[in-house]
């Protein structure tokens, strides 16, 4: 878009550098940041000056290339809004449960009778999904084979990651006594050794199988966890703690790209976004559950005299267990035979394949016929 073609909420240069600075930052934690800007742009932009869809601003267009914007590809679908509403009350109310109990204590009533609560909420929640034609979380998604293995070992490995990344700072701060810019800059290797890590995966991947990887991620994650709950009070930084995090983003960036290879590989095309979210969702809610279980220890441990290393220890035992049944679930309940065609071959029956379920069941052609919907859908480029 042209400078004078921009609405005047977008020609103050010092305003677009802010927007494009947050909406980087938001990409950093999420990627439905894309779909969060892009669509309050197209229902608001008329508002400010915006009337044709497919020019946007710069401060968008530098984020994402967009063709353009069109009406939803199942139109006469449904929102299960009651699946949706039961299962994040019931996760919520479980994980609050575990984040609570270690710091009010397990014996307040309100505590576990809400843990119970939400594990009612949760059985409920299947029971409603069992009944929905269109469920948020279609139950044959869990005969998959590979994908209940990789929900569990992701799981247990990112909840053991919770468990580091929380007492690694506490280690350094209250045991050994470092400020807070002094632990921020203790912990800066990761950027070095993270970018290592993407680079050293984008190599290995798809070189290896994919259970593969996600084992030798859980090893990671179970060496950082390691490393921290076994180092002294009084020991040169260089020795573990630098070591530690060094070895934590490769745990990070293996298993990720490991677990969507072995979605990819395993489910049906139609199922393979519900999948991906679950992925996603149950790497969230790991990391506090962990946190909470360990945090549970640590509370029991100081209860009965011990001292704060020692606490600090038992949290992290936690997360060494945690991470080490992963590495065995990631072996013998993740293990898929590998797609044996070719990138081209892989991609011509994924389109044929998606050819056929948007025709058959998607979208009804007759039904839709003259509501405008038959025509190409649009394309979005990413960077």
């Amino acid at each position: 878009m042209h400078f004078d073609e921009r609405p005047s909420c977008f020609r103050n240069i010092a305003h677009e550098i802010l927007y494009v600075s947050v909406i980087s930052c938001a990409q950093l934690l999420t990627q439905a940041a894309l779909g969060n800007v892009l669509v309050p742009l197209h229902i608001i932009g008329p508002s400010i000056g915006i009337e044709d869809v497919t020019k946007l601003p710069w401060t968008l267009a530098a984020y994402s290339l967009t063709v353009e914007l069109s009406s939803a590809v199942h139109p006469t679908g449904k929102t299960d809004i009651p699946g949706a509403i039961l299962g994040l009350s019931g996760l919520a109310l479980f994980i609050y449960c575990w984040n609570e109990g270690p710091v009010t204590g397990w014996n307040k009533p309100y505590v576990y009778v809400l843990l119970i609560v939400s594990i009612l909420v949760i059985g409920l929640f299947i029971v409603v999904e069992m009944k929905t034609k269109e469920p948020i979380m279609p139950l044959t998604i869990w005969s998959v084979k590979g994908f209940p293995g990789v929900l569990v070992s992701m799981a247990l490995g990112w909840s053991s990651f919770g468990i580091f990344i929380y007492y690694i700072v506490q280690f350094l701060q209250v045991i050994r006594g470092a400020s807070a810019l002094l632990t921020t800059a203790m912990m800066s290797p990761v950027t070095i050794s993270g970018l290592v890590a993407t680079i050293s995966v984008s190599q290995i991947y798809g070189r290896l199988p994919a259970h593969f990887l996600l084992m030798g991620a859980m090893v990671f994650f179970c060496l950082s966890n390691t490393l921290i709950a076994t180092a002294p009070a009084h020991q040169t930084y260089w020795a573990q703690v630098f070591v530690s995090t060094l070895v934590a983003p490769f745990a990070m960036d293996v298993s990720f790209p490991a677990a969507s290879l072995i979605v990819s590989n395993t489910m049906p095309i139609n199922q393979q976004g519900v999948a991906a979210s679950m992925v996603n969702t149950v790497i969230n809610w790991s990391i506090s559950l962990g946190l909470g279980i360990a945090g549970t220890v640590e509370s029991e441990l100081l209860k009965r005299g011990k001292t704060v290393l020692e606490g600090y220890r038992g949290g992290l035992y936690v997360g060494i267990g945690l991470s080490g049944i992963g590495v065995i679930v990631a072996l013998l309940f993740c293990r898929v035979s590998s797609p044996h065609t070719s990138i081209g071959e892989k991609e011509r029956q994924d389109f044929g394949t998606a050819s056929a379920v948007v025709s058959d069941t998607i979208i009804n052609t007759n039904m839709v016929k003259g509501e405008g919907l038959e025509g190409e859908f649009p394309m979005i480029w990413r960077f």
